[in-house]
C-alpha cells in the first residue's frame, strides 16, 4: 500500500477537507483500513466496493484509495522501477512526464468520481497527488 503517497496527499489537502487530528491518526487509520479492505478484519460497518467504512475518516479513505490508482498507473506505464526507487527515497521528485502526471491526474478524477464524490472533490484530490508526486513525496518504505 502507498502510505506516504497518501500521507503526503493529506498533507496537500485544504484543512476543512480534514477530520480534527486526521493527520495524527493516520498511520493507525491507514493501517485499520488496510486490514479491512483486505479481509484481514472482518467488517462490522458495511464497507463498500472501494473500502469506505464509517471509522476511518473519509480524506484518510479517499488519500489511501487515490495513492492506489497513481501507483497502477505509474506501474502499468512500465515504470516498476521508477515505483521502487521512490519507495526508496521518497524525497526524490518523481521522474513521470507531464503526460503520465496529467494521466494518473485523470484517473484519479475517475476513480473518486466513480466512489460517488462530487467533481470538486475528485479535482482537489487529483490536484493533491500530483503535486505530492512532484515534490518527491509520494514514496513508500521498502516492503
Amino acid at each position: 500500500m502507498p502510505k506516504h503517497l497518501a500521507r503526503a496527499v493529506l498533507e496537500k489537502l485544504p484543512s476543512d477537507r480534514l477530520a480534527p487530528n486526521e493527520l495524527a491518526g493516520f498511520e493507525a487509520n491507514a493501517a485499520a483500513w488496510e486490514a479491512r479492505v483486505s479481509g484481514e478484519v472482518p467488517d462490522r460497518e458495511g464497507v463498500n466496493g472501494f473500502g469506505f467504512d464509517s471509522i476511518t475518516p473519509e480524506a484518510t479513505q479517499l488519500a489511501l484509495l487515490v495513492a492506489q490508482t497513481a501507483m497502477g498507473v505509474v506501474v502499468e506505464n512500465g515504470l516498476r522501477a521508477t515505483w521502487k526507487r521512490l519507495r526508496r527515497r521518497p524525497e526524490q521528485p518523481t521522474p513521470l512526464t507531464a503526460a503520465q502526471l496529467l494521466e494518473v491526474r485523470s484517473r484519479v478524477v475517475s476513480t473518486v468520481r466513480s466512489g460517488g464524490a462530487s467533481a470538486d472533490t475528485a479535482t482537489v484530490y487529483a490536484d493533491a497527488v500530483v503535486e505530492a508526486l512532484r515534490q518527491g513525496e509520494g514514496g513508500e518504505e521498502a516492503d
